[in-house]
């Protein structure tokens, strides 16, 4: 797509990916910049999943999803990051100061 004044925008896109782990959850939803974007982040919260035998779904939103469990714990998906399973990272900034005692 491209702006008015010229420049490229790129656009965020919605994935519903079956996973072939029969320890991990039934599917992944993921808004990414791409496919490979949507892997990455799936990977940096610590699942596994092969991509050659994954099953891909492009522009699926949480309330397309066959399980309704899914619509109903899903995060939103209106913007970057993995929206089932959804959980709420807290920063290690954070953490630290959770436990940090108070004189």
């Amino acid at each position: 797509m491209t702006a008015t004044n010229g420049t490229t925008v790129s656009l965020l896109i919605t994935f519903w990916i079956e996973g072939n782990d029969p320890h991990g959850p039934i599917g992944f939803g993921v808004t990414a910049w791409s496919i490979e974007d949507a892997f990455t982040l799936i990977k940096e919260r610590g699942f596994r999943i092969d991509d050659a035998c994954a099953v891909i779904h492009r522009g699926v939103q949480p309330h397309e999803v066959d399980f309704r469990h899914v619509k109903r714990n899903a995060g939103p998906a209106f913007f970057r990051g993995v929206w089932y399973p959804y959980s709420i990272l807290v920063g290690k900034r954070a953490g630290r100061d959770k436990h940090r005692h108070r004189a």
